[in-house]
C-alpha cells in the first residue's frame, strides 16, 4: 500500500531510538473539526506523559488538520501524519507502523479517554501481569453529556464490562465490539501481522477477534476506559461500496468464528446483523434497492443453521423473509419502470422520426411547387367566400 511521500507528512520531529514511549495513541482522522480538539486533549490530559499521540489525517477536506497542528505545534508528543483519502484501516495501520511506543491504544477523532488515569491503569495491568492486551470497561457518551455505563438492556453488548480484574480466555469472552477500551502491545501486532481489514464499515470487530484469538486471553480491568460519543456520526443512507464492505466484512468475521468454533461469537454476530438492519441499513436499502439488499442477502446466505440458536434463527428467517420480500417487489417495480422507460423511448423515436420526415418533406421540390401552385387557388376560394358572405 502506498503512502504520500515525505514531504507530505507534516510531522518532521526526530523519533529518538533510545526511548520509546510507553504508549502510542493511534487516532484516525477524517472530517471531525468539532470534535478532535476534545479527543487529542484528553489523552495529552492523561497522568501517563510518557505517551506519544499520532494523529492520521485521512485527506479531510475540513479544518481538521489545522486544529491538531496547533497541538502539534506546542507539545511534541503531537505527530500528525497525512495521506490520500484511503479509509480508517489505512489509516489505522499506518498509525501501527510509524508508532514506537511499547504498547499501542486507538481513539476515534470524536471520542474521549474519561479520566486521567485511563492510560496510566492500563499500562501499570498490563505491565504488572506481562499481558499483550489489556482492556478496561466501555462507556457512552450522551447527547445531553451524560455518560452511560449500563447495557443491561442490550443483550448484544454483554461483553462491554468487567466486574472484576484479571486474564479472561477468549474462547471464554467471545466478544467482538470496543476495541478502542485496549491496549496490545505493538511488537505482539507487527510479528503476528494483526493489519486492520481494508474495508470501510465493520473493521473493528473482526480485527479484535483476531487479535484477541491470536493472544489468547487478555487482561481485564473493571475500570472505564473508554468514552464513545453518541450522536456524532453521520447517518445518512451509506453509498453501495460501503454497503457491501459490511456485507464482506460481516462474512470474513462469521468465518473467522465458525473456523475456530466459536458458536457464542457466531450468535453475537448474528445479533449485530439484525440490530445493524434495523436501526442503521433501513433508508440504504430502500434508497439502494435491490442492490443493497443483495448485499444483505449474500451475509443471510452465509449463516450456518447448525451455528445458530433456535431462537435467533426464528428471527433471522423473519429479517430473510422480509429482504427478499422486499428485492422481489423492488425488481418487479424496478421491471415496470423500464418497461415505462422503453415505451417512452419507443414513442420519442417515433415522433423524432415523424418530424424529421416532416422536415425533409417541406423541404422537397414537389412540397414547394404543390404550395406555389395552391396559392391562387387559395386565393379564389377566400375572394369567393368573402363575396358570398357579404
Amino acid at each position: 500500500m502506498k503512502y504520500k511521500e515525505a514531504e507530505d507528512i507534516v510531522d518532521k520531529k526526530p523519533i529518538l531510538a533510545a526511548h520509546s514511549p510507553k504508549i502510542s495513541i493511534i487516532i484516525p482522522l477524517y472530517n471531525q473539526q468539532n470534535y478532535v480538539q476534545d479527543a487529542v486533549q484528553s489523552v495529552l490530559n492523561q497522568s501517563l506523559q510518557d505517551i506519544e499521540v499520532l494523529v492520521i489525517d485521512d485527506g479531510s477536506t475540513d479544518h481538521s488538520a489545522a486544529v491538531v497542528r496547533d497541538f502539534f505545534a506546542q507539545d511534541a508528543r503531537v505527530r500528525l501524519l497525512s495521506q490520500e483519502n484511503m479509509g480508517v484501516s489505512s489509516a489505522r495501520n499506518r498509525g501501527i507502523r510509524q508508532a514506537v511506543g511499547e504498547y499501542i491504544g486507538f481513539l476515534d477523532p470524536d471520542d474521549l479517554y474519561p479520566h486521567r488515569q485511563v492510560l496510566a491503569k492500563l499500562y501499570q495491568a498490563a505491565l504488572e501481569n506481562q499481558a499483550i492486551v489489556c482492556g478496561g470497561s466501555h462507556s457512552e457518551l450522551l447527547v445531553n453529556g451524560r455518560i452511560n455505563t449500563d447495557f443491561t438492556d442490550k443483550p448484544e453488548l454483554f461483553g462491554n464490562s468487567f466486574s472484576e480484574a484479571g486474564f479472561i480466555r477468549f474462547a471464554d469472552y467471545q466478544f467482538d465490539y470496543g476495541f478502542q477500551r485496549f491496549i496490545y502491545q505493538r511488537e505482539f501486532l507487527i510479528e503476528n501481522e494483526l493489519w486492520f481489514e481494508p474495508f470501510r464499515r465493520y473493521q473493528d470487530p473482526v480485527w479484535l477477534c483476531q487479535v484477541l484469538a491470536a493472544a489468547e486471553s487478555f487482561y481485564a480491568i473493571p475500570d472505564i476506559t473508554y468514552s464513545y460519543r453518541l450522536g456524532s456520526a453521520i447517518t445518512s443512507p451509506w453509498p453501495l461500496e460501503k454497503v457491501t464492505d459490511f456485507a464482506n466484512a460481516m462474512i470474513a468475521e462469521l468465518r473467522f468464528a465458525e473456523s475456530h468454533t466459536f458458536a457464542k461469537l457466531y450468535n453475537l454476530i448474528s445479533l449485530h446483523l439484525l440490530a445493524h438492519i434495523t436501526n442503521m441499513l433501513v433508508p440504504t436499502i430502500s434508497q439502494q434497492a435491490p442492490e443493497a439488499t443483495e448485499q444483505i442477502l449474500r451475509i443471510f446466505a452465509e449463516l450456518k443453521p447448525a451455528m445458530i440458536s433456535a431462537e435467533k434463527k426464528q428471527l433471522i428467517d423473519f429479517f430473510w423473509g422480509l429482504l427478499n420480500q422486499f428485492r422481489n417487489s423492488s425488481e418487479q417495480k424496478n421491471t415496470a419502470i423500464e418497461r415505462a422507460e422503453l415505451s417512452i423511448r419507443e414513442l420519442t423515436h417515433r415522433l423524432d422520426t415523424e418530424k424529421a420526415l416532416t422536415v425533409e418533406l417541406r423541404e422537397s421540390f414537389n412540397y414547394r411547387l404543390g404550395k406555389a401552385l395552391l396559392k391562387p387557388v387559395s386565393f379564389f376560394v377566400d375572394k369567393y367566400n368573402f363575396h358570398k358572405n357579404k
